[in-house]
């Protein structure tokens, strides 16, 4: 049978920013939130599984939230959801459970904080509004929980889960909250038991052959006509499903159970399949062989840029040296220095040009810039009285890290030391220019 697009339910925000379910041709619909002058208004489904009625700014920030979907669970409670009452409002956060298995009208049971809640009894079970079950939770040696503001119940995974009272002027509830990636939740069921459950993920079915003695089952319609596949997927979607089989023969019909089965086994009973997750392997051994490799990665790039780095100084350098060797003595062949500081042409004679002195040649000529060789110091910089390896007495000017002058600067006073030809001043040998 076809159905029009028209009378398929939807959620919408009208033209006056209210949120509302419109279903059928006629245009009928079901209110969840009508604004009081908020038109221009925004929904979306967060992260947490809240979905949110907000009111916008002009700019498109968030004013302020109108409606909430956790102020309204069915019989599910999700971390950051609320178990108590508002005082202002009377409104209660409270769990309802489903009619039965597949039917999600509020049914018999519903979950919240006890009115009079007392230590051990902080929460209620009511069944058609009389307290069925009072009390907190307890671990397998029957011991209480509980602390004075809440408790925390671990799990064999190491995660825990948490419910803490949170008590003000306004409004008093337990908040739950978890550590846990795999988004658990609390739930009530039709039949008024507490399940805590875990999204479905890593898990196998054991299939044996045996007969049900015991355990909360239930059956489908054959009307449903389920196969053996359609069963599994409905035990997989209910999140209280421990085992499922066919209900008859050539795997038609299904049932489920929700709560472990005593079982009797035996060759000739009917197959049921246990549910069973799976353990997740031990692959230490993989985030070690990934942290080894990230960290010899980042060695060789470091290396690698400290190459480059000093490649590309060297060569600044080397571009330097020769704009100063034109600068100061036009278009001079290019040379070298031998250990006593001596530059040699490419023929290997020795020449009168200006000498490219390395920094360890200067560093060693002035015994390390020791202060007993200091001879002054100016604005450019320091002094030095140095000896090079052949004997020669020089005269180093070093430039201080806190002179503003530059590489033009140094130029410029280079090339006018070696204009100056007098008796009474020295005359330039060379430079350094390293760093």
């Amino acid at each position: 049978m076809l159905q029009s697009l028209a009378s398929l339910p939807s959620l919408t925000i009208d033209d006056y920013g209210s949120l509302k379910i419109s279903y059928g041709d006629e245009g009928h619909s079901i209110s969840l939130y009508s604004t009081q002058g908020a038109s221009n208004t925004s929904a979306v489904l967060l992260d947490t599984g809240n979905f949110v009625l907000q009111e916008l700014n002009s700019d498109g920030t968030v004013k302020q939230d109108l409606w909430q979907s956790f102020d309204y669970p069915t019989d599910t409670l999700l971390p950051g959801m609320k178990l108590g009452v508002n005082k202002i409002t009377g409104h209660n956060w409270t769990l309802r459970s489903w009619r039965s298995v597949v039917v999600p009208d509020f049914g018999s049971f519903s979950f919240g904080m006890n009115k009079d809640p007392k230590p051990g009894k902080e929460f209620v079970i009511l069944w058609h509004g009389e307290a069925y079950w009072t009390g907190g939770f307890s671990n397998e040696k029957g011991y209480q929980l509980w602390s004075t503001n809440g408790f925390t119940l671990p799990d064999q995974r190491g995660a825990y889960y948490s419910f803490v009272k949170i008590t003000n002027e306004n409004e008093t509830y337990f908040n739950y909250s978890s550590n846990d990636a795999i988004f658990p939740r609390l739930r009530i069921n039709h039949l008024g038991n507490l399940y805590l459950c875990e999204r479905r993920h890593d898990y196998t079915f054991i299939k044996d052959s045996a007969h049900i003695v015991d355990g909360d089952v239930f059956e489908f319609n054959e009307s449903d006509n389920l196969t053996r596949v359609d069963c599994q997927n409905r035990c997989l979607n209910n999140c209280s499903c421990v085992a499922y089989a066919s209900s008859k023969q050539d795997d038609i019909g299904c049932k489920i159970w929700t709560r472990v089965p005593s079982i009797e086994m035996s060759q000739n009973a009917p197959t049921i399949y246990f549910l069973e997750y799976k353990a997740k392997p031990n692959r230490w051994w993989i985030w070690l062989i990934v942290a080894v490799g990230g960290i010899i990665i980042i060695l060789l790039c470091s290396l690698y840029y400290a190459k480059q780095k000093k490649h590309k100084a060297e060569g600044e350098r080397e571009k330097k040296q020769k704009m100063l060797i034109q600068e100061l003595a036009g278009n001079a062949i290019p040379s070298t220095v031998d250990d006593e500081g001596k530059k040699q042409n490419n023929d290997g004679k020795n020449s009168h040009e200006f000498h490219v002195f390395s920094f360890e040649s200067i560093y060693v000529a002035t015994s390390n810039f020791s202060t007993e060789n200091k001879l002054g110091e100016g604005g450019f910089g320091p002094v030095y009285k140095g000896k090079l390896p052949n004997g020669q007495e020089i005269a180093i000017k070093r430039l201080s890290k806190s002179s503003a002058q530059g590489l033009v600067e140094f130029k410029n006073e280079a090339i006018l030391i070696a204009k100056l030809q007098h008796t009474n001043l020295v005359s330039l040998l060379g430079f350094c220019i390293q760093e």
